[in-house]
């Protein structure tokens, strides 16, 4: 059984706090944990949002003093394509404070690994380099791109993209490198992409590499490239 915690910050608010905030797991992991810590006495309420019947939560009202584990178990026998749920954990309020303290959870059932088919365009404008994703394929993807631009054989620009907010199977996003492009001359150059999408599934690293010509004109960059697999 093999659990793939993306995020383990602990998410806190006030005297409570809860980890793991992100969960990406199997069907064949049937069980798993939240830890749950405050600083004093208190009822917490757990609520699914929205409700569904694979993941099934062990205590939905629990007392926490000092530390607590709140269990889960998966049940994906009819589950056939990625799902998503919001897990809550709600303090009892005090006065008109109500605490709403969230994990996502995302299960992937049997034998659905990523075979991510995604659009990629590069393209720079007002200086800033971006690359718009689309996710074409069947499960969310939080990839991580990786950018060299080469005249001739010197590497005269490197920069990469955060490990952000994922892009759901259908959802377009785009994600902005670092550094700006700046100081080249006018001609064409060499421009190598990378993409990281394996490590946060738990499975072997996986890097597609694609060149580009990055050309300039009249004070404008350009790209002209499409990447589809």
């Amino acid at each position: 059984m093999v659990i793939f915690i993306l995020i383990f910050i602990i998410s806190s608010f006030a005297y409570i706090r809860v980890k793991p905030v992100i969960i990406e797991t199997t069907s064949e992991c049937e069980s798993g944990y939240w830890e749950v810590e405050s600083k004093k006495r208190v009822v917490v309420r757990v609520k699914k949002e929205p409700e569904v019947k694979w993941l099934k939560i062990e205590n939905e009202e629990i007392v926490v003093d000092g530390f607590k584990r709140i269990g889960y178990k998966i049940d994906d026998s009819n589950v056939n394509k990625e799902e998503f749920v919001e897990v809550f954990f709600i303090p009892e309020s005090e006065g008109n404070i109500i605490t709403r303290i969230g994990s996502g959870f995302y299960l992937w059932p049997k034998g659905l690994k990523p075979k991510p088919k995604l659009e990629i365009e590069l393209n720079i404008k007002d200086n800033m380099l971006f690359v718009n994703v689309e996710n074409k394929g069947n499960i969310h993807l939080r990839p991580q791109f990786f950018i060299d631009i080469f005249g001739g054989r010197r590497k005269i620009f490197s920069s990469s993209t955060k490990l952000g907010i994922p892009v759901l199977v259908g959802e377009r996003k785009r994600y902005v490198f670092d550094k700006k492009v700046k100081d080249l001359r006018e001609g064409k150059y060499r421009v190598i992409l990378k993409m990281n999408y394996g490590v946060p599934y738990g499975f072997k690293n996986v890097v597609k590499r694609k060149k580009f010509k990055l050309l300039r004109k009249k004070g404008k960059y350009k790209i002209y490239s499409l990447w589809l697999f």
